[in-house]
């Protein structure tokens, strides 16, 4: 559910174009990391790191 919620914040946090808050994306991707067996925490990933490229 978190993963999900997560992800409906980030067509808001493409808006913001803010560099401290693509930090925190960065962060966010590294703490999902030892959830990446779980598809819905790896699809949030890999649309976190397409988003702050």
């Amino acid at each position: 559910m978190a993963c999900a919620t997560a992800g409906e914040a980030l067509a808001l946090t493409a808006a913001i174009e803010s560099p401290r808050v693509v930090a925190h994306l960065h962060e966010f991707c590294r703490l999902l990391r030892p959830y990446r067996s779980s598809a819905s925490a790896a699809e949030l990933s890999d649309r976190i790191t397409g988003m702050a490229e």
